[in-house]
C-alpha cells in the first residue's frame, strides 16, 4: 500500500515537471534562473580542469582526457546558448582547410570562442 502511494507521488510529480522540462529543452527564455547557475558553475569546473590538464604534465591519459573535457565543455556551452536564448542561426560556420589541427577541431575552436563570446554578451561568466 505504501509504496503505491508512493509510486503514484512519483508519477504525478514526473508528470507535473514534464512540461517545464520540455520547454527548458527547446531553449525558452523563461527557464529557471538557477539551472543558468548551475551551467555556470560546471563551465568554470570544466574550464578548471581543462588548464589543470594543459600544465599537469604527469598525468596518465592526458590527450584523451582534454578531448573529453573539451567535448563536454563544448556541450555544455550548447546548454548555455540555449538557456540564454542564442539561436543557432547568429553561429556562423567556420570556414574548413587544412592545418596542422584537424580542420574540424579548428571549426570547434572557431566555434567555441562564437558561443563564448555570444555569452559574455548576454552577461554570462564563469
Amino acid at each position: 500500500m505504501i509504496t503505491e502511494l508512493i509510486l503514484v507521488g512519483a508519477a504525478t510529480a514526473l508528470r507535473a515537471l514534464t512540461p517545464w522540462r520540455r520547454r527548458s529543452d527547446l531553449g525558452c527564455l523563461n527557464t529557471d534562473p538557477f539551472e543558468a547557475l548551475r551551467v555556470q558553475m560546471r563551465l568554470q569546473a570544466l574550464a578548471d580542469e581543462i588548464r589543470r590538464l594543459h600544465h599537469d604534465e604527469s598525468v596518465f591519459a592526458r590527450a584523451a582526457r582534454l578531448e573529453a573535457s573539451a567535448r563536454a565543455y563544448d556541450d555544455l556551452l550548447g546548454c548555455a546558448c540555449r538557456l540564454a536564448g542564442v539561436s543557432e542561426t547568429q553561429e556562423t560556420t567556420a570556414v574548413k582547410g587544412f592545418a596542422t589541427p584537424t580542420p574540424a577541431r579548428l571549426a570547434g575552436r572557431d566555434r567555441r570562442a562564437r558561443r563564448e563570446l555570444l555569452l559574455a554578451e548576454r552577461g554570462w561568466s564563469w
